[in-house]
């Protein structure tokens, strides 16, 4: 979600998924003409070990009323948004970035911090 909002306190981080999502729409534009196209997926809070320290406490702690589906994602849920970048569905899109947060962005979820 750095990519898509601002994080306190990890300035780098932000920078530099902000950096990537300027990088791929700068390649979709010099790469448009070609056929290929340039696209980025922003995921939210993922179910993968990156969190094994704290995903029982966020299930049990975290303020869920701010995430639309009021759960981790999985997996499959960023790998469903790929497949579809890479199949003739999605062949009008290119310079777009594709947000799979549960809704994470639209209200204000409060995971717990790294710290606790």
């Amino acid at each position: 979600m750095a990519g898509y909002r601002a994080t306190p306190n990890r300035g780098g981080y932000t920078v530099s998924k902000w950096g990537v999502r300027g990088m791929s729409k700068a390649a979709a534009l010099e790469f448009g003409g070609t056929g290929v196209r340039v696209n980025t997926i922003l995921p939210g809070y993922i179910d993968t070990p990156i969190l094994a320290n704290r995903r029982e406490r966020m299930h049990s702690e975290a303020n869920w009323s701010g995430l639309g589906v009021q759960r981790l994602g999985e997996p499959a849920d960023i790998s469903a948004m790929a497949v579809f970048l890479a199949s003739d569905e999605s062949q009008y899109c290119t310079g777009a970035d594709f947000v799979v947060d549960g809704g994470a962005s639209l209200g204000y979820f409060i995971p717990l911090q790294d710290n606790r």
